[in-house]
């Protein structure tokens, strides 16, 4: 007996019993629902959060120790960005997304947003930075030594993880090492130096990815997402 199939809603299911589940037309890559603005979504509320951070950096001293608390602490708003930002990439994987011309300005402004202000909710740049100090200036291997032994160092009240060796790669350790050299003594420099290689790189891999997006798409393989930004939205808006 041939399987029988009944349409609701835009999802095929089989008939002779069972639940059928609504979709909202998502099933069909022709359907309106993916051409709701999900990646603008995920934009506006990235900005919110951005916003946030400048505005808690105007209270107190630019680099206090211990602002910002954990990762978490702004957990519930970015979990809640998960959906649109999961529904951007299915929708830019049927090809509909923003262009790149669009996507690419406003992802750059909100990453150089997020490069001018304090961690908002992780104390990795002061980690990286103390690590490579270590290996700069203090005399020591942070893969070996624990920054706990330098509890007296002025920029040691900021970093989180006082018990652990560095578990960065040696290239990243080897960056941080030479941006402290280059910056000095004092922590604002040193810092706002990190953020701009983190932009830099950030910006770089933003290129390399619209120059993929642009490459011709191979028609017998199909592996090439329809939409040129979908490799940019994936990481822009991460």
């Amino acid at each position: 007996m041939g399987a029988r199939w009944r349409v609701w809603n835009g999802a095929r299911m089989p008939g002779g019993g069972g639940v059928a589940w609504p979709t909202m037309g998502l099933s069909d890559p022709r359907s309106s629902a993916w051409r709701f603005p999900w990646a603008w979504t995920v934009v506006a509320g990235a900005a919110g959060l951005g916003i946030a951070a400048v505005v808690g950096a105007v209270d107190g001293p630019y680099l206090e120790a211990g602002r910002g608390g954990t990762t978490y602490a702004a957990w519930p708003a970015e979990l809640a960005l998960f959906l649109p930002y999961g529904l951007a990439l299915a929708a830019a994987s049927r090809g509909h997304a923003p262009p790149i011309r669009t996507v690419l300005p406003v992802a750059a402004l909100l990453h150089a947003l997020l490069a001018v202000v304090p961690p908002p909710g992780s104390q990795d740049v002061y980690q990286y930075l103390f690590y490579g100090k270590m290996a700069a200036s203090l005399g020591a291997n942070p893969y070996l030594v624990e920054p706990l032994r330098f509890a007296t160092d002025p920029w040691f009240d900021h970093i989180t993880w006082v018990d652990q060796t560095s578990v960065y790669g040696p290239l990243w350790t080897l960056l941080g090492a030479g941006t402290v050299r280059l910056a000095g003594r004092d922590l604002l420099p040193a810092f706002l130096a990190m953020k701009g290689v983190v932009l830099a790189l950030d910006v770089a891999t933003m290129a390399a990815l619209v120059a993929m997006g642009r490459q011709p798409r191979d028609s017998k393989a199909g592996a090439r997402p329809r939409s040129p930004s979908l490799g940019l939205l994936a990481w822009a808006l991460n």
